[in-house]
Formats: structure tokens, C-alpha cells, sequence
């Protein structure tokens, strides 16, 4: 059907579908570890982009470099970048947290 996102066919209630061939075979102590490998994975990757994206702000930053058309201060390009980067790498830790706590 036009407009269909895979995986909501026919479900009414909207819930999510997950398929886990491997990860639910794995030992108990195999999904903990990935439970937490993985966002910390990922939290470690964005902090990685939030450092080259700190290094381009300051240098944008030192030279006072402004769009061509609107002589903006590129600094308000990169200012919102480095936010999002670091509050995506914030949920990931805190996702690492949610999942390492016994419930």
C-alpha cells in the first residue's frame, strides 16, 4: 500500500516489530554485555564527531568566517551541530545506564 511503513501492516495497535534471530539465542551474559557495548559504542562515536565538529567551530570561530549571501557568522552553523551531537551522545549513555540496571 501507498504510504505504508514496513512492519505496520495490519497492526492496529502501532507497536513495533523487532526481529532477534541471534540475540535472543545468545547467554544471559552475552546480551548484558552488548546491552551496554552498544550504546557505549555508539555514545564513543558521536563524542568523536563532537570533537571534530569543537576543532571546525574554533577555527570558524578564530577566522570569523560568514555565509556569502546573508554575511551570518558561520559559528551559528556549527553552534547547533555540536548540541545535537552531544545530547545524541548523552541519550546513548543514558540508554547504557537504563540497560545495565537489574529490573
Amino acid at each position: 500500500m501507498p504510504g505504508d511503513i514496513a512492519g505496520d501492516r495490519g497492526d492496529p495497535s502501532g507497536d513495533r516489530r523487532e526481529v532477534d534471530l541471534l540475540f535472543d539465542r545468545l547467554p544471559r551474559s552475552a546480551r548484558a554485555f552488548l546491552a551496554v557495548l552498544w550504546p557505549l559504542s555508539g555514545a564513543g562515536f558521536l563524542l568523536a564527531i563532537a570533537w571534530h565538529v569543537t576543532k571546525a567551530a574554533s577555527q570558524v570561530l578564530e577566522y570569523g568566517e560568514t555565509s556569502p549571501t546573508l554575511a551570518v557568522p558561520m559559528i551559528w552553523y556549527w553552534v547547533p551541530i555540536l548540541i545535537g551531537v552531544v545530547l545524541a551522545a548523552i541519550v546513548c549513555i543514558q540508554q547504557m545506564w537504563q540497560r545495565s540496571t537489574p529490573t
